[in-house]
């Protein structure tokens, strides 16, 4: 049985990448190649230093401590680099308990595999894109094998619409202006907005937005300058905390959501043999696990965006045009279904 190991790369931009491989130099010298055999993420990226790595006996458990160490932010990934020195190889159980013992010990100090440790200060919500009236678009996710939620979302004050892919976790979200839907006197300016990001093609607008939600960790003060919207749909009392500059016009919406959504209540819903159904989605997919926006101009990203970025919420990239990325149980399928032209999205699962 080949030996895996759990490997972190510096690039050459400061970013972390963690991966695992049978032979850690090999897997390297591969990703700092153009034959297409390296992660994509990492081209251009080069060269790569090697900051850390940790033998373990089976790619089952690699996998898993990749996924832990994927999760933590920037900051407790340099501090797991800084402060744990591999020795000798890790098992599951019985052989070497100790050790693996006190790897896990790290991890659970680091926060990253206990309720009761130190959370990421953001968790990912939801995901938005901005399309045409009555979202039209809705037919490239059914193409794909998506299903669209029965309820169609009215924003009270806002002048918008939307339907939704739900999964058991998060969920996608097509929003859209809707005449028949009221807007409330001071909502002129973020309708302007709406009709850019609709129009992303000609005004170069981002047409996607980034919802996340408070944890345990977040902070009181976020280190940047944000800004409240309190809207009528929203529920009494609350308000979307934005973490996008108001003059950055052009660049995604990141924000923090007024009405998060409840995972233990999705559980209960998916459980029902009629309100369920619209979790089985035919190809498969049911958890929401990753992002990735593609920006046309560094310039048109917040300062938000390292900061979700290094929370594990999202990555963010600059490429030729506004795409969204999203990634559903880890990609275990190996399927990649690309939505464009109809929408600026591809999904993995």
């Amino acid at each position: 049985m080949a030996q895996w190991s759990v490997y972190v790369v510096r690039c050459s931009d400061g970013a972390l990448y963690t991966g695992i491989a049978t032979d850690v130099r090999r897997r390297i010298a591969e990703h700092g190649q153009r034959d297409g055999k390296g992660a994509k993420y990492l081209r251009g990226k080069g060269p790569l230093r090697l900051v850390f790595e940790q033998a373990v006996e089976s790619k089952g458990l690699a996998l898993k401590i990749e996924s832990q160490i994927k999760k933590l932010p920037k900051a407790r990934k340099e501090e797991l680099i800084e402060k744990f020195r591999p020795t000798g190889v890790i098992t599951a159980w019985r052989k070497n308990m100790l050790r693996n013992f006190l790897l896990v010990l790290l991890l659970l100090t680091l926060g990253c595999v206990s309720a009761e440790g130190a959370e990421p200060p953001l968790a990912l919500d939801h995901v938005w894109i901005f399309v045409t009236s009555g979202a039209p678009e809705r037919k490239a996710l059914e193409k794909a094998g998506f299903l669209i939620a029965p309820d169609v979302s009215r924003h009270d004050g806002q002048g918008t619409a939307s339907v939704t892919v739900e999964f058991l976790n998060r969920y996608l979200e097509l929003i859209y202006l809707d005449k028949t839907v009221p807007v409330a006197s001071g909502m002129e300016v973020a309708v302007k907005k709406f009709q850019a990001r609709t129009a992303w093609r000609e005004s170069g607008a981002s047409p996607f937005g980034i919802g996340t939600r408070r944890t345990p960790s977040t902070p009181p003060q976020f280190p940047f300058p944000t800004w409240r919207v309190t809207v009528e749909w929203m529920p009494k009392g609350a308000f979307m905390e934005m973490l996008t500059p108001r003059e950055m016009l052009k660049a995604p919406s990141l924000f923090v959501t007024a009405e998060p959504l409840d995972e233990a209540l999705n559980r209960k819903l998916a459980a029902d043999p009629v309100k369920g159904k619209m979790f089985l989605h035919p190809n498969g997919a049911r958890r929401l696990t990753g992002v990735r926006i593609v920006v046309p101009d560094a310039a048109d990203l917040p300062p938000a965006a390292s900061y979700l970025s290094d929370a594990g919420v999202a990555k963010f990239d600059v490429g030729q045009a506004w795409l969204m990325e999203v990634t559903l149980d880890d990609g275990k399928q190996g399927v990649k279904k690309d939505l464009r032209p109809d929408l600026p999205l591809v999904m993995r699962y």
